[in-house]
């Protein structure tokens, strides 16, 4: 047998991404933008009148459209099963998050955390189906009959 007719075979099939390397991609993304959006809140918490008042709940809606973010990347990279890729991206991310607690010598406040990560999860996982469903979808031609 050819072996260049076999390996033109293959070459064309697309190779399929694997589960972890999309959710891993898609959190460390998904971080990186959450990253830039917590300064930018900061920064706008820090400029308004009272800045203890403004900047916790800026900072916990920034981490909630980094948990959506993440959960929806996930899902876009790997192209199937979207809830799945957006519950283990948002229990990623929260783990994540909790090992920086810690690096940093941060408490954590066990009611604030247990409300906070089952919500980020489902966030994710909900960010995570809709990550499936959306994407470039090719319309079928059809031919036009005269």
């Amino acid at each position: 047998m050819d072996k260049t007719l076999s390996n033109k075979k293959h070459a064309g099939a697309k190779k399929e991404k694997s589960f972890f390397v999309s959710v891993f991609m898609g959190t460390i993304i998904a971080l990186a933008v959450g990253l830039l959006l917590l300064l930018a809140v900061c920064f706008l918490g820090l400029s308004l009148d009272d800045p203890d008042k403004f900047t916790p709940p800026l900072a916990l809606g920034s981490l909630f459209v980094t948990a959506l973010l993440s959960g929806y990347l996930s899902a876009r990279k790997h192209k199937k099963s979207g809830l799945l890729c957006g519950a283990v991206s948002g229990i990623l991310l929260t783990g994540i998050m909790v090992l920086l607690a810690f690096a940093f010598s941060l408490g954590i406040r066990l009611s604030l955390f247990a409300i906070c990560a089952p919500a980020i999860i489902v966030c994710a996982a909900l960010a995570g189906i809709c990550g499936v469903g959306s994407g470039s979808v090719k319309k079928p031609k059809h031919k036009v009959k005269f």
